[in-house]
């Protein structure tokens, strides 16, 4: 999709689990104690995913937040 690869750049062709880890930081707004724990995964885990992730990004995560989100969302729907 056109949209996804436009909006996450080489996120989208990135691991799964950095794409899921970003999605569920967006989902706990932004709150990566309260990600880490849905994921059940360490803190620090989670941090080190987000740091690549936005690497890979394309815009500022903090720019493009609701299109980053809604581009994830469809990902995980068409995965």
């Amino acid at each position: 999709n056109n949209f996804i690869r436009y909006i996450l750049g080489d996120l989208a062709r990135s691991p799964k689990e950095l794409r899921q880890s970003l999605l569920a930081y967006i989902g706990a707004s932004c709150n990566a104690s309260k990600a880490a724990d849905q994921l059940h995964t360490h803190r620090n885990t989670l941090l080190r995913r987000l740091t690549k992730a936005r690497e890979l990004l394309p815009r500022p995560l903090e720019e493009n937040l609701i299109q980053v989100g809604a581009a994830l969302e469809l990902s995980s729907w068409l995965s």
